[in-house]
């Protein structure tokens, strides 16, 4: 062993020159290596989530337990080699791999058990039900209502198809009095969860999976309240009621946008905010100040903790007996757990609430908490318990942030004012705006990768709209927010509530205004998952480690975009839907056309989307002014890559396509293909196993069937 504690490897005997140099050279990067490494010794702990995120999504991503369970126990017994063969005390690199295996093993099994746990049956083919269910939350929507149904009973035509599922159900007509912890019943139409609208995307099914949802669909009448909830209520209901009562508590108060963005902010349901306003948020780059988080569960400890040692110190008798910042952040803590339940509990108030409690256990113990080792923790507790909101972009987004914020000011050090120097107010007014530019700096610079590529757009402005709304949100907003909860169970929440509006508005101005600048949005084409992880990779490294080799990240990040263009230019481009058979081929120029089906308006926006575009084209619209497109009444001729691809909507003059086509897409069931030989691909065929794509491998003249998941999809491709 040598005295770096890396393995003195020596030579064989008598190795020639150049095999004697090789070793050399590489054994000294390897020493160079394993030094920076022993360098970052008290930052190995922060690795533990990753490697459980690791283990988590391998085990989704691979299905035979056998094969996982294998790789695991080589790394193990890999570990435990290096051990026993350079000792215990110097076997560092066994350590490591063996800490590596353990905490991945930790990652798939808290991904099997929940997957275990959640699994639910799965309705089929949409179908007319009745429910019997009970309310266990109401959402508004932005129109009507959407009620989540527990223990749900589906009977149709009279007979019972499934019993104690769960089911999420969207209510037109909102006069029903309905509350949480009713027993109701009502007539829907259910179906199972969507599943992903093309490969890679995003897979609804799999995330109402996990949530033990069995079927979404819609009322097709008003629920019929069999029993009250009453007594009976679990504390999650009661919480739900409260959570309802507010909302409309604060809309009757404040009515329009600005009564349920406050609903929103308080609550954390924002599910009826006009899409237009959303939009604007979104675009200005001030969406996260819907999703409760960091900031407003900062700000609800913050204000009452200031709040309450201002009060004790005003009665000098209390304040010299008791010790008013303990007690101020004991009533900070209970506040911020009350908020956490109150706004729904959701993953960026969870791992908030867990960061703000190590905070304020750091005043009682009169210590300083906060450190990438209290988002680490916050991580690690989270991906054990929820391990499937690795994939959700709330958890993406909000601990990108926080861990890039972290490093920034681990790095830059603590900006704390000099013996004698002038702390007035002026200063301080400064200081504040530039942490608050740098923060919206870094926040945008770390959320964009992620906003890109679950939303293909991010917003440009965001730094200047951000330090326009925050201060109005933390020194207007939030405050009479606070108050507005204090005062509620009192009835005196009037005025607050009002208060709250008013500075709502001027957010959502800020917002509208931000949004119609020039430039506001930049669209990107989908980013393939290879390269999101290079980002991601890149990121963690450049973010977890103090020393300079940190620096490695930016050979990563030309890499990651590398393999990012290198997939786009070999995508897919031809894509199939199981709904109404919906038909899309992008085209040379970029444009993505699509059949003319209405009524999967929302599979093609998805698609266009994917591909840069802001809306989908109909092909028999564009057809006129374009070479490559040709049109009848039985279907269309699209030319792509030289190739003819006809796509027929009626059976007749089939066998004519097929003689002058390169590929025929029928949309209509079919038992044979084209007697020449040509590909045929029967669109129908999907409904069986979802969506797909259709892609070209060179100069092959049968393409590629790739489906959306690994379900079987039937005949497709003849």
């Amino acid at each position: 062993m040598s005295s770096t504690g890396f393995p003195d490897w020596r030579g064989d005997g008598h190795p020639t020159r150049r095999r004697r140099r090789t070793f050399s050279t590489t054994r000294q990067i390897a020493l160079i290596l394993w030094a920076k490494l022993l360098a970052e010794r008290e930052r190995w702990v922060l690795w533990i989530p990753v490697f459980i995120a690791v283990g988590g999504a391998t085990r989704l991503g691979i299905p035979n337990d056998h094969d996982l369970a294998t790789g695991l126990g080589i790394a193990f017994a890999l570990g435990g080699a290096i051990r026993l063969k350079f000792g215990l005390e110097n076997g560092v690199i066994g350590s490591l791999i063996m800490a590596a295996a353990f905490w991945t093993t930790v990652g798939v099994t808290a991904m099997d058990f929940r997957s275990r746990a959640a699994a639910a049956p799965a309705v089929g083919h949409p179908t007319k039900v009745e429910i019997t269910g009970t309310v266990q939350s109401i959402e508004p929507a932005h129109k009507g209502k959407r009620l989540h149904l527990v223990n749900a009973a589906l009977d149709r035509r009279g007979q019972r198809i499934a019993d104690g599922v769960a089911v999420r159900v969207r209510l037109m007509k909102t006069g029903s009095a309905v509350r949480p912890g009713d027993r109701v019943q009502l007539p829907a139409v259910l179906r199972r969860p969507p599943g992903p609208v093309l490969p890679n995307g995003y897979d609804f099914s799999q995330q109402a999976a996990f949530q033990g949802l069995s079927a979404t669909g819609f009322a097709i009448g008003s629920p019929m309240v069999l029993s009250a909830g009453g007594g009976r209520q679990t504390v999650w209901q009661r919480v739900e009621a409260t959570r309802e009562s507010l909302v409309e508590r604060i809309m009757t108060i404040v009515p329009g946008v600005e009564g349920r963005v406050a609903a929103a902010l308080l609550t954390g349901i924002r599910g009826g905010i006009p899409p237009q306003d959303l939009g604007a948020m979104r675009d200005s780059g001030l969406a996260h100040l819907l999703a409760i988080s960091g900031l407003h569960i900062g700000l609800v400890a913050g204000l009452v903790f200031g709040t309450t040692r201002f009060l004790i110190a005003l009665c000098p008798p209390v304040a010299l007996r008791i010790d008013g910042k303990k007690c101020a952040a004991v009533a900070a803590l209970v506040f911020a757990f009350a908020y956490l339940l109150l706004s729904g509990a959701t993953v960026p108030t969870q791992r908030a609430f867990l960061m703000t409690a190590v905070v304020i256990a750091g005043v009682l113990l009169g210590r300083n908490a906060i450190s990438m080792r209290l988002v680490a923790a916050a991580a690690s507790v989270i991906l054990i318990a929820r391990p499937e909101v690795l994939f959700s972009v709330s958890f993406q987004l909000s601990f990108a942030a926080v861990v890039a914020l972290v490093a920034v000011y681990e790095a830059l050090g603590r900006w704390e004012r000099k013996p004698g120097e002038d702390g007035g107010w002026d200063r301080r007014i400064r200081f504040y705006f530039m942490t608050l530019m740098l923060t919206s700096l870094v926040a945008t610079a770390a959320t964009m990768p992620f906003a890109l590529y679950h939303f293909n757009r991010g917003a440009v402005w965001g730094v200047i709209s951000n330090l326009l709304a925050v201060p109005l949100t933390a020194f207007w907003v939030m405050p009479a927010g606070v108050l507005t909860l204090i005062t509620y169970p009192f009835g005196l929440d009037s005025v607050p509530a009002t208060i709250m509006g008013k500075g709502i508005s001027l957010v959502l101005w800020i917002a509208h205004s931000v949004a119609d600048w020039p430039h506001a949005v930049v669209t990107i084409p989908t980013v393939s998952s290879r390269a999101m992880i290079l980002f991601v990779a890149a990121g963690l490294w450049l973010c977890l480690w103090r020393t300079p080799w940190r620096l490695f990240a930016l050979v990563i990040l030309p890499v990651a975009v590398l393999v990012g263009l290198h997939d786009w230019n070999h995508r897919s481009r031809i894509l199939l839907s199981d709904r109404h058979a919906l038909v899309g081929v992008e085209l040379d120029d970029g444009v993505l056309a699509v059949s003319g089906d209405r009524q999967a308006q929302f599979v093609a926006e998805a698609w266009a989307r994917a591909a840069g575009q802001k809306q989908p084209w109909r092909w028999r619209k564009i057809a006129a002014k374009r070479d490559d497109i040709a049109c009848d009444a039985t279907g269309c001729i699209l030319v792509l890559s030289g190739r003819r691809i006809a796509v027929i909507d009626k059976p007749s003059d089939r066998l004519e396509d097929c003689d002058h086509a390169d590929l025929v897409i029928v949309r209509f069931r079919v038992t044979q293909g084209c007697p020449s030989g040509v590909p045929l691909v029967d669109v129908t065929a999907l409904r069986s196993g979802g969506p797909a794509a259709l892609h070209f491998i060179a100069d092959a003249a049968q393409p590629r069937v790739v489906p959306a998941h690994s379900e079987e999809i039937g005949s497709l491709l003849y």
